[in-house]
């Protein structure tokens, strides 16, 4: 698995839940969110699975991982990306 490719491939991914308001991914908390696979340009097909939890208690911060992996022994140590987000980033709260 071509690490940097992947790691691109994962921000990626990641680059879709960043943009979405707080109040949103809480829906998200504890969802199953389908695997996708993503063909890079090298041709190598990747699975991209996020989860989205609580990075401590409930109604507070919140977590979304990238996993990646390209199916070899890598599924069983996926590269993963992450950022963490909390109410004070919802653009969609009303003050």
């Amino acid at each position: 698995m071509n690490n940097t490719e992947a790691t691109e491939i994962v921000r990626q991914e990641l680059t879709k839940y960043r943009d979405r308001p707080y109040s949103e991914l809480v829906t998200l908390v504890g969802t199953r969110i389908p695997t996708i696979v993503v063909t890079s340009a090298s041709g190598v097909e990747y699975q991209v699975v996020v989860r989205v939890i609580w990075d401590g208690k409930p109604n507070d911060d919140i977590r979304v991982m990238g996993l990646i992996d390209d199916g070899g022994w890598r599924a069983f140590i996926p590269l993963s990306e992450d950022f963490i987000t909390g109410p004070h980033n919802d653009i969609s709260a009303t003050w």
